[in-house]
């Protein structure tokens, strides 16, 4: 399975030809669920990007032919107050399928949860645990032959490089911290206006401050992985709400039949970590013939009704990550094990297996520690492509998964200090790539 793993594949979406390879419609009824990245997101607005980058493009190619239309979708209709999903619905002249486009929203869990001294405080556990680890982050970058600022083109480690980041990263909350306490302070001794001007900057800088914690909130609220943290529920929250999210998708009926026998999930930035989390969760649901319509094998249980699906991913069609972090998750934020717990090293690579390839250094020399593991891998045949840019300081290529595609969108930036992370929403090309491909 690993070896069949290693498969990966890099492409360049500027030679493509995309543009002279014309779009076909769907042939069946598809749902394609977004999820959204870090900062400060608003409800639809991943919904409203999404959704006007691929009716751009199939109204270039259908002109005249292509509507729109706002849909209420009911979830939860056994409960006493339901909730209810704004999809944006495509439909074509003269096709009775259609494409509904749902978004996961997740923002509001993260919304004021973490504080300055929590940030500053995951922040340290994170360097502490990238120091402690050193020969395995070497190892681990050198055998996927990472292509990160801390190994050169030959793939080796750059140690002086990595250990630098990790000392300013350490110290970075501290210094702003006095700088913004020195600046103020200085602020204050002003004659006759000083306390009031301290007032009004400290008024402004409270109120920044608090949008760049939330920021930073969202990436060490979800990457807590203590159970013993006040953190650890509202990461569970945003998971469990993306599973069932997926699930209510692969799950949904019309008349006896599934209302979507293709089903997409795509994510942006810190979302493609989530929508990951989220397929893994899946595949232990299909593991324990948790989801509905399957049996523990991830093979239909619904005797024909519904032509074409055989098993799961003949449903759950594509996996589709653009400004993905998954690497320097892998890199930095992974749960690490020292080498002496090796039962624990092996549950928690199998726990996390979706499209995973052997992350941990650690060799298993006594054969009665080696674990059978009971989770099957029914979901690592789903298509995976990867959109990124060399300028997107967030993203990357992924290399530390198998069976994808790596595409690399080279935007058009113009300043070598440009920041391309939020390019992708407006790229025709990736959206035209997708529609060709999915």
């Amino acid at each position: 399975m690993v070896q069949q793993m290693e498969s990966k594949r890099q492409l360049d979406l500027r030679e493509l030809h995309l543009e002279e390879i014309p779009l076909s419609w769907v042939s069946t009824n598809c749902a394609i669920i977004v999820m959204h990245g870090i900062g400060n997101q608003m409800p639809l607005e991943t919904l409203d990007q999404f959704g006007r980058g691929l009716i751009t493009e199939y109204a270039k190619q259908f002109p005249g032919e292509m509507s729109i239309h706002h849909c209420v979708i009911t979830k939860d209709s056994t409960s006493t107050e339901p909730w209810f999903d704004n999809v944006i619905r495509l439909k074509k002249k003269n096709s009775e399928h259609y494409i509904d486009i749902y978004e996961y929203y997740w923002a509001n869990y993260t919304e004021d949860k973490a504080t300055w001294t929590d940030i500053s405080l995951w922040l340290n556990g994170v360097v502490k645990g990238a120091e402690n680890f050193y020969e395995d982050q070497k190892l681990l970058g050198k055998r996927f032959k990472d292509q990160s600022i801390f190994f050169d083109q030959a793939g080796n480690f750059k140690p002086f490089k990595y250990r630098f980041f990790i000392g300013v990263v350490s110290k970075i909350f501290i210094v702003l911290n006095l700088l913004i306490t020195v600046i103020l302070k200085m602020v204050s001794y002003l004659p006759i206006i000083g306390e009031f001007a301290a007032s009004l900057l400290q008024s402004f800088v409270k109120r920044s401050l608090n949008k760049f914690v939330n920021v930073l909130g969202d990436i060490s609220v979800y990457n807590v992985v203590d159970p013993k943290s006040k953190m650890y529920s509202v990461r569970r929250q945003i998971m469990d709400g993306a599973v069932k999210s997926i699930k209510f998708l692969i799950e949904k009926t019309s008349n006896g039949k599934r209302a979507y026998p293709s089903v997409l999930v795509a994510g942006h930035s810190l979302g493609t970590q989530i929508s990951f989390d989220a397929i893994n969760k899946l595949n232990m649901l299909l593991n324990q013939g948790l989801i509905d319509g399957y049996d523990n094998e991830g093979r239909c249980t619904r005797d024909g009704s519904d032509v074409g699906i055989s098993k799961i991913s003949d449903q759950l069609k594509g996996y589709i990550t653009f400004g993905s972090p998954l690497d320097k998750i892998v890199f930095f934020l992974r749960e690490k094990t020292p080498p002496e717990q090796i039962l624990r090293q092996q549950l928690l690579e199998a726990y996390h297996c979706f499209k995973q390839l052997k992350w941990s250094a650690n060799k298993i020399e006594a054969e009665y520690l080696q674990l059978e593991m009971c989770l099957k891998r029914y979901l690592d045949d789903i298509p995976w492509r990867n959109y990124y840019d060399d300028k997107d300081y967030v993203s990357g290529r992924l290399d530390y998964y198998g069976a994808l595609v790596n595409i690399n969108c080279h935007f058009n930036a113009k300043s070598v200090f440009s920041f391309t992370h939020s390019d992708y929403w407006n790229e025709c090309l990736m959206y035209r790539d997708i529609i060709i491909n999915f």
